[in-house]
């Protein structure tokens, strides 16, 4: 396990588990796209955003695993 130490904060980086994962699946060799996500948003359990309906996401799995 690698850790990164910037200032008075420690990081985990995932770098070495996505870098296997794309491996394992035979998906190193994909090209990267941009996220629509913004990099300086801060993530929290509660925003007071309307909570997500997760039934398009199950059953865009549901899809996926029936291919």
């Amino acid at each position: 396990m690698d850790f990164v130490q910037v200032a008075n904060q420690i990081f985990v980086p995932q770098t070495k588990y996505a870098k296997d994962l794309l491996k394992r699946f035979k998906m190193e060799l994909y090209e990267l796209v941009p996220t629509p996500l913004s990099i300086s948003d801060k993530l929290c359990k509660n925003d007071g955003a309307a909570k997500h309906d997760r039934t398009k996401h199950i059953r865009l799995s549901i899809m996926r695993l029936e291919k």
